[in-house]
């Protein structure tokens, strides 16, 4: 009779290992349309989005998605994979935002994919409120808002950016040209933040702007940077690389760079954890290998092998080999074990300051992961076997 109790369990795992999920949506025209279907010969991205079910993931391929209806609205918990950040692009009206994921308390990841030419009053290309948002391997670039011309992160989110190039958007009002953070938490890992502006006068943050706390009756903000590069990003006032306002906010970076930006690298606030470099002296880098008041002598922004745009450090660059010695990912102080181009420190090495790894290498290949639609799901029907094998079986255990 244990035999049955080991099947019942067995059944038990099963059940609870598969998911009950997530269809494959996939997206099989690059028009613009809302028919509320994606069973009718044709699936829009909008309509993926709008009638996906929760855990869906919205497969989009390679083209260009110019938007005529606004901005794509989710709704549900969702993953929204492009082909790449150079061949899947999501392109803005210059009239609209171009996703606002503002539906309450859902987890989105957007991944490989850019997103560009959105215009709205705060987050021009992406507005977050409340909700857990990855955003992976991406591009959102020349987008412009009021507040986050880029991204606006708001009320209670969890934005995570990982291998991302958030470039040369516009706060066209106010502040956080690239990113605006407002009662809200950020991480921002291996990503370049470069060519962000808030010009009008008085305004703060060209690549990033922290509020919440005093302002606007959120809580802090948290903000965690890690082998990221913010350059070339400007504000009129202060903190044209990043800025911090009043309330308490939690700010920290390490092993990154922040150089070059006019309007001072950062406002006050900014603590590191170590093994930065900014270029004027603004940063209140005072931790082990900080390099404050140094060029971090960078090639001109370009591919260099990646999917996402990216500075390179220049041979002889004080970057090299000056980032944390101990074992990547093993706190924020710490570097991150792959850069922005997926690539690993070469063994032995010390990883570099910033986004890019000078000597990066290929990580080593392992067994493959099977893609998720090669994982069964198991739909009502197996679902009710499951249930029934599991009630059958286990009376039967019990009374043993």
């Amino acid at each position: 009779m244990k035999l049955n109790l080991v099947r019942a369990l067995c059944a038990l795992s099963l059940l609870l290992a598969l998911p009950l999920h997530a269809a494959d949506i996939n997206v099989d025209t690059t028009v613009d349309e809302s028919d509320g279907s994606c069973a009718d010969g044709d699936c829009s991205l909008r309509d993926a989005i709008d009638t996906a079910a929760a855990g869906d993931r919205v497969l989009v391929p390679a083209g260009v998605y110019t938007l005529t209806l606004g901005a794509l609205t989710p709704t549900v918990s969702m993953d929204i994979l492009g082909d790449g950040a150079q061949s899947t692009e999501l392109v803005g009206d210059d009239a609209n935002g171009v996703l606002d994921i503002t539906a309450g308390t859902i987890t989105v990841t957007i991944e490989a994919l850019s997103i560009a030419n959105g215009r709205s009053g705060r987050g021009g290309g992406v507005l977050i409120r409340e909700a857990t948002v990855v955003m992976r391997d991406c591009i959102v670039r020349d987008s412009a808002g009021f507040n986050g011309g880029g991204i606006a992160a708001d009320q209670s989110t969890d934005l995570t950016i990982e291998r991302c190039a958030i470039l040369d958007n516009l706060a066209d009002g106010n502040s956080g040209g690239g990113i605006s953070v407002d009662g809200s938490t950020l991480t921002l890992l291996d990503s370049t933040v470069a060519g962000n502006s808030a010009p009008s006068s008085g305004r703060v943050g060209g690549g990033l702007a922290v509020f919440g706390g005093l302002r606007g009756g959120f809580g802090p903000s948290t903000v965690v940077i890690r082998n990221s590069t913010i350059v070339a990003n400007d504000a009129e006032d202060i903190g044209g690389g990043i800025y911090v306002g009043p309330g308490g906010h939690s700010v920290s970076i390490s092993n990154s760079i922040v150089a070059n930006n006019p309007g001072f690298d950062c406002g006050p606030g900014v603590t590191s954890l170590g093994w930065n470099i900014d270029s004027d002296g603004t940063c209140n880098l005072v931790a082990s290998g900080d390099q404050p008041s140094t060029n971090p002598d960078l090639g001109p922004r370009g591919l260099n092998g990646g999917s996402t745009p990216n500075y390179l450090p220049n041979p002889g660059s004080p970057a090299i080999d000056a980032g944390n010695p101990a074992a990547p990912d093993t706190g924020d102080a710490t570097c991150t074990l792959a850069d922005q181009r997926e690539l690993v420190i070469d063994g032995g090495d010390v990883c570099d300051i910033g986004a890019v790894e000078s000597d990066g290498v290929p990580a080593a290949s392992g067994p493959p992961i099977p893609p998720a639609e090669t994982i069964p799901a198991l739909g009502p029907i197996g679902l009710l076997v499951l249930l029934l094998l599991i009630g059958g079986l286990a009376p039967v255990a019990l009374r043993r």
